[in-house]
Order: structure tokens, then sequence, then C-alpha cells
């Protein structure tokens, strides 16, 4: 009688809905919703009435429905309220393979958030052992086998699974694991470019190079407290993904941007773990790298110098203010912080004599370092102006701001982008006064 009452009062409707009967549907609505809660309530027909929706279960999971377009919104709804209470929902497909589910989506072009819904509705209901059986060979094969581009869907799905896969993996609690994958879908539209740069194949986009994959993360501000990841992850396969010189000299341009974003935005961390577990060893070397700093965490070493500075009057023998002053504004000008914006702190100290005992010890610390050779000489000179007193002083400091900003005048006058590639060194890259050292250019007989 129950296989007699389910065909009935729910498939033989939901049949006349796939063909088109929309209205007709809509206008039984209550009566079928009523039976479907019986029906998936009762222990004693709850299993038959998810037995005979499996195939509709399948048709709404690969996204493999054929019917009229006009009923597709109802059947996904009501399936959907079906589906969510199938508490055998990840053993039964636990015997598929996804690789259809990946076909299925590809043919229809779909976006992979699809695909991370599916997977994190198998997982609500039993489906987290069948991931680990999933051959995680298979699935690098897969990735490997990608065209660098061109293969925007396939590559988006193969990344997503084989986040899933590195996730349920590894060594941490369920609760850690769900976590994790939540932070991956809010974050997928960002992290498929991480993705793109990490396994070298452009996926989830219909960009050409990966220029236009860096100008898309430039653009979507909600990356912005992440783009340190983007940005270091470029940097270290630079020389991997941008084949030609021609190339790389085109993503300088890029590389700035990102750059003043990572001024201007404070960086979070809240992917890192993420990463580490999606990239493993690989991204270790990626976070080892020191990000920019923002204008605001400038401000509070500013403040951490002048704090530091107030130690030292009268007391200019104390040794440890003066260590952590140094290591701190030697760290920031090996990390490209404006030397001019140290040369101000220090020579803005109160005591003229903490002043030349910070300068003489980087001086000494920082000797072949281009960007502080650069200012080595006016900064001596402001030196010996502050020792001489307030009117001396005064007027060095008004000569040092004249020439910075001649400086920026004739930067100014210049193209925005400047490249001197020299045989075997790092490439200086010049743009309103911003020096960086990080792209790194191959010799030119290797190109």
């Amino acid at each position: 009688m129950t296989p007699k009452i389910i065909q009935d009062t729910i498939i033989s409707p939901l049949e006349e809905l796939v063909n088109g009967n929309v209205e007709g549907w809509r206008k039984n609505w209550i009566s079928t919703r009523g039976m479907v809660i019986y029906l998936s309530e009762q222990a004693k027909t709850r299993d038959a009435f998810h037995e005979a929706l499996q195939p509709y279960y399948w048709l709404y999971l690969s996204d493999s429905f054929t019917g009229e377009d006009a009923a597709y919104p109802e059947f996904r709804f009501f399936i959907y309220t079906c589906i969510d209470s199938y508490q055998g929902l990840g053993e039964w497909f636990g015997t598929k393979d996804i690789d259809d589910v990946v076909e299925s989506l590809a043919r229809k072009r779909k976006e992979g958030r699809n695909l991370t819904d599916i997977l994190l509705l198998l997982l609500r209901h039993g489906y987290r052992p069948y991931i680990k059986e999933w051959n995680k060979e298979k699935l690098e094969e897969n990735i490997e086998r990608l065209r660098v581009q061109g293969d925007r869907y396939h590559g988006e799905y193969y990344c997503i699974l084989h986040a899933f896969y590195m996730i349920e993996t590894a060594d941490i609690t369920d609760e850690q694991k769900d976590e994790f994958e939540s932070l991956l879908r809010q974050n997928w539209d960002f992290l498929k470019h991480v993705y793109s740069v990490m396994i070298k194949r452009i996926v989830g986009s219909g960009h050409k190079n990966f220029r236009g994959v860096a100008n898309n993360v430039e653009v979507q501000t909600s990356s912005h407290p992440y783009i340190h990841l983007f940005y270091n992850a470029l940097i270290d396969r630079q020389e991997e993904i941008l084949d030609t010189e021609h190339e790389q000299q085109k993503m300088v341009s890029h590389i700035i941007k990102m750059e003043n974003i990572m001024k201007d935005v404070e960086q979070e961390d809240t992917l890192d773990p993420l990463c580490r577990i999606l990239f493993c060893e690989e991204f270790e070397r990626v976070l080892a790298r020191k990000r920019f700093k923002s204008y605001r965490e400038l401000e509070d070493l500013a403040d951490f110098w002048q704090q530091e500075a107030a130690k030292l009057e009268g007391h200019v023998k104390e040794l440890e203010p003066l260590r952590k002053i140094c290591e701190s504004m030697k760290e920031a000008v090996e990390n490209s912080i404006p030397v001019n914006d140290v040369v101000n702190t220090i020579v803005n100290f109160d005591d003229p004599k903490v002043s030349e005992l910070v300068f003489n010890k980087l001086d000494w610390d920082l000797e072949d370092q281009p960007a502080w050779a650069k200012h080595r000489k006016e900064m001596k000179q402001l030196i010996k102006a502050k020792l001489k007193g307030p009117q001396e002083f005064q007027t060095a400091m008004k000569g040092y701001a004249r020439q910075m900003a001649e400086a920026t005048q004739k930067m100014a006058e210049k193209p925005a982008v400047q490249i001197d590639v020299k045989e075997g060194a790092h490439a200086q890259i010049s743009e309103q006064g911003i020096t960086n050292q990080y792209l790194k250019l191959p010799n030119k007989q290797a190109i």
C-alpha cells in the first residue's frame, strides 16, 4: 500500500511538474506538502519515501534536470525540502562517482559554488567518510592535465574537490573541518585565484593570462584583507607562470597596485591556516614572506620608536631600548617601508644624541642596503644640524623637504613604471618613489 500512496501523492504529481504542469503543481502544493511531511517522518514509510525519490535526488545533485525550464525552480525547491531530511543521503551518495557530478556541472557551465553547496549538503548527512576514500592521485592527475587556460569549469571543480579532500584528511577535529569548509565556501571567489597561481593554471575565470587574474583580485575589495596570500604566491611562482620577460614586465603594475593595497588595508591571517592545509609545505615558503604593513601599522610602529627613544633620553648608555629601535627600523627598511619615513622619525627624536646613536647603528647594519645608501648623505647632514641646534636643524629640514619635493616632481615626469633588468640581479621597480625588490626576473639568456 505504501508504494502506491507514494506514487499517487508524490511521484505522479512530480512527473507532471517536470513535464511542465506548473499550475497544477502549485494548485495541489498544500496537499502534496502535507503528504511529504507525513511520509518522511513516519518510521514505517520514511525509507520507502526517500528510496522512491532517489532518481530525482540524483537529478538535483548532478544538476541534470531535463524537464521544462518553467518547472525548474519549483522542482529544486521541492527536492531540497525532501533531500535535506534524508539521513541516509551520505551513505546513498557514497556509492556514486563524484566525477559524474563534475561532468554534469561542466556541461551546464555551472559556477564552482554549486559544487561546494552540494558537498556541504552531503557532509551534513554522513558523507564525511567517503571523501577520505577519493583517489587523491587521480585528482592530482586531473589537475595536472588541465590546460594553462581554457579549462575554466573542470579546473575549478577539481580544485574544489582537492580542497575538500585536503580538509577532510587533515589531522584536525570535525568541528575544525566544518569551520574550514565554511571559510572555503565564503571566500572561494578569492581562493580560486590563489589556486590558479599555486597550480599554475587559470581556473574559475575566463581570463587569458595571469595579469587578468591579478586584476580581478585587485578590484575585488572583499579580497583585500587577504591579498598578501595571492601576492606572495604570485611572487614565489612568477618565473614559472610568466614565461617571458615581456610578461613579467607587464605584471609589474599589478604587483605595485597590490603592494599599495597592502599598505592601505590591514592584512588578516584568517585564511592562512586554511591555505596551509590546502597547499601543505609548499605554502609555508609563501607565508614566510614578509607582508607589507598598513599605514595604521606604520603609525603604531612610529609610536613604538618614539616611546623607546624617550627611554633613552638622558640615559643613552641604556642598550635595550636602542637595540629594539634599531632592530625594528632595520626590519622596516629591509621590508620596503619608505626610508624617508624612517629618516623623519630618527631626526625628530627629542634628544639629538639619541638620533645620532640610532643613525650610526643603522648606518652600520644597512651599509649595503641600496634604499638606505640613497639617503645616507642627507641623513648625516640632518643629524649634524640637529646636534648644532634648533635653528640649524630647521634650516636643514627645509632643505631636505625641498629635495624630496624635487625628486617627487622628477619621478612624476618619468613614465609610470621603470624597469632596469640586470643580468643575474633583482629588478629595481620604481613608481612614484616606491622601490620593490621582491620581483625576481631571470637572466635574459634564460628567456
